[in-house]
């Protein structure tokens, strides 16, 4: 046999056990198909009570008619899941009056709906021609409603009262307190009303608040109704200091280990569940709390549900103390970018025989989204090497012991940089 032969051979049997090894860590798959609105848990997809949703399910799409694909993690594996949701059933509404200022455009037929059964997006329009509206009575008009599936409503009568609109939107807003570093939605805080229908343009200066500063602040909301009529509200922001003690955050993680980690599990699948739970749980934004990584753990896990590479770095490093799982913290070397980053080194092996590889669950930019759980120092060069020059993983080898040579995690990408 010559040597073309034999490497081809080689090379192919290389290729079929690394398509093998994907296929045990991915798993089958599963099909499922339900009508929109229902609720579904992992385990209603695998059968394991203790299953999770991986990070690229979106809870939403159970409300919406289409077709998904989306991971669940059970017993430390990746199942991939194929959701069907369809639409069958009829909308249909409870309608209200609606008041309607005379000079604005008339009202879309959503501002009659009340209430709903339905779940997905849906559209209203008008029923037959119009009246001329010259007089400011009640009129009686028809509107339908058809849903994203194309089912339609029935035809509701509705009551329609053009007015004068001399008020102004009511702006109804709540103090706030949030700890340190967590993030606040502003509109999660207040309610704006009208006494016509239309769209109500509201705006909010915030530019007083610092969330990363105890202390407390004042945040302003302008509502402008489609009239032109103007109200101004204001309310107070605390921002409080909050002590997380260990008892605090191992409660905490204690319920999510029980959910995620089995028995069975080695500390190669143990690192491979923390890493699905982490990324799947935390929302990447560009600024967290530093210092205390049990505080930030907490606030990222338990409290705001996001945070920055330190975040992800101290939620993972929660699960690793409390599993025993030893472990070592990495910073960036500081001079070569504007900014750090933070990560770890796990050892998988024992404390006289230790194996360490490196972990970043940190949500990664889109063009270089691949896995950053259990890697090894040339796949982390190689890391860097893709990105040209970013500088993400480099850090002091000297303070630091050498990773394995093996390759747990198989990233085709990073093979043309690694040297």
């Amino acid at each position: 046999m010559n040597r073309s032969v034999s490497r081809y051979i080689s090379i192919s049997l290389l290729f079929c056990l690394l398509l093998s090894l994907c296929v045990m860590l991915v798993g089958c798959g599963e099909r499922m198909t339900i009508e929109a609105g229902e609720q579904i848990t992992p385990a209603d997809l695998t059968g394991d009570e203790t299953a999770t949703f991986g990070a690229d399910f979106d809870p939403d799409c159970v409300n919406h008619a289409g077709k998904y694909t989306f991971s669940v993690i059970s017993g430390g594996k990746t199942v991939k899941v194929k959701l069907t949701v369809k639409d069958t059933t009829v909308p249909t509404m409870q309608v209200q009056r609606v008041y309607w200022a005379v000079g604005t455009s008339i009202p879309d037929p959503v501002y009659f709906v009340q209430s709903t059964t339905e779940v997905d997006n849906y559209t209203g329009e008008y029923v037959g021609d119009l009246p001329d509206f010259n007089s400011y009575k009640d009129y009686t008009v028809q509107v339908q409603y058809t849903d994203a599936s194309g089912n339609k409503s029935p035809v509701y009568d509705v009551v329609l009262t053009p007015c004068k609109d001399e008020v102004p939107p009511t702006i109804e807003a709540q103090d706030i307190e949030c700890n340190i570093g967590e993030g606040i939605v502003w509109r999660n805080h207040i309610k704006v009303t009208d006494n016509c229908a239309g769209e109500i343009t509201l705006s909010v200066d915030s530019s007083g608040v610092n969330v990363n500063r105890e202390g407390s602040y004042k945040v302003y909301y302008t509502a402008t109704d489609l009239s032109g009529n103007v109200s101004k509200a204001e309310a107070t922001v605390l921002v409080v200091s909050m002590t997380v003690t260990d008892e605090m955050l191992y409660a905490e993680i204690d319920k999510v280990i029980a959910r995620i980690i089995t028995p069975d599990m080695d500390k190669v699948a143990q690192c491979r569940a923390i890493y699905e739970y982490v990324q799947g749980n935390i929302a990447y934004v560009n600024t967290s709390t530093k210092g205390d990584w049990k505080y930030a753990a907490y606030m990222a896990l338990f409290s705001s549900g996001t945070g920055d590479c330190y975040s992800y770095f101290a939620a993972s490093k929660a699960f690793f103390e409390r599993l025993g799982i030893q472990n070592m913290d990495i910073q960036r070397l500081p001079g070569y970018t504007d900014n750090t980053h933070f990560w770890s080194l796990v050892n998988i092996g024992t404390a006289d025989s230790p194996v360490w590889y490196h972990y970043d669950s940190t949500r990664l930019t889109a063009a270089y989204n691949v896995s950053g759980c259990l890697l090894t120092d040339a796949q982390v060069a190689a890391y860097d090497a893709w990105r040209a020059g970013d500088y993400f993983r480099i850090y002091d080898k000297t303070k630091y012991p050498a990773t394995s040579t093996k390759i747990v995690t198989y990233i085709p990408e990073l093979y043309p940089y690694i040297k």
